[in-house]
């Protein structure tokens, strides 16, 4: 009875440690991306 709460709580904590990381990446693509057309524009 136990196996599908212990898959559910791997999935959980799986998500948990997945949606932070996945946020910064996208946070760190963006300014990079920003910052770069920002530098693009400056020099030409």
């Amino acid at each position: 009875m136990s196996d599908w709460r212990d898959t559910l709580a791997l999935i959980l904590a799986a998500f948990w440690v997945m949606v932070p990381i996945l946020l910064a990446v996208i946070l760190a693509v963006t300014a990079g991306y920003g910052l770069f057309l920002l530098v693009f524009r400056v020099i030409f």
